[in-house]
């Protein structure tokens, strides 16, 4: 909003306040804020990584054997809306001598604000979820009202850190 010209701010940013309070009406403001100034953000040129970037940088087969590794592992929590996604990054030096990140990302896939629908929720964020469940990538929360369980991402983290034997060095999350 900041870069357009001063009418057109001001349209849409009326447009966005009576989506606000509209939302705000029926008690899901929280999926407001994702769904619509997540989009004003995805807008920006910018970014931290292109999407070529992160393709490019998938590999088939991990570089290391991760086993017995140190390991920090990062945490983006949700429960209804947002998916939760926990990553282990893997420092390791290559054959020339360059440090790099081997990182292992899964996902938490939530169907409550999706009527417990995987269509919906894949339609919604424009990802295939029941192709990504089949790889490995994420794990679909059928259960109960289809909210993330804090102890399935939980048991998730403890089976892969005590089947693999990693030192967790740091968790990072954000508030």
């Amino acid at each position: 909003l900041f870069d357009l010209n001063d009418q057109k701010r001001r349209e849409m940013t009326k447009t966005m306040i009576d989506q606000r309070d509209k939302a705000m009406v029926k008690g899901n403001l929280n999926e407001f804020e994702n769904k619509n100034l997540n989009c004003w953000l995805q807008v920006k040129v910018d970014s931290y990584l292109s999407l070529k970037s992160i393709d490019n940088a998938v590999v088939k087969k991990p570089p290391i054997n991760i086993h017995g590794r140190e390991v920090y592992i990062g945490l983006d929590i949700s429960h209804a809306s947002d998916d939760t996604a926990v990553a282990f990054v893997f420092p390791y030096v290559d054959d020339e001598g360059t440090t790099k990140f081997y990182v292992k990302q899964h996902s938490f896939v939530p169907l409550a604000r999706s009527q417990m629908n995987l269509d919906i929720k894949s339609g919604k964020d424009g990802i295939d979820y029941a192709a990504a469940e089949r790889l490995g990538y994420c794990d679909v929360m059928r259960e109960g009202r289809g909210y993330i369980s804090d102890t399935a991402v939980y048991d998730y983290i403890k089976n892969f850190v005590d089947k693999n034997d990693i030192q967790i060095k740091f968790v990072c999350y954000d508030p």
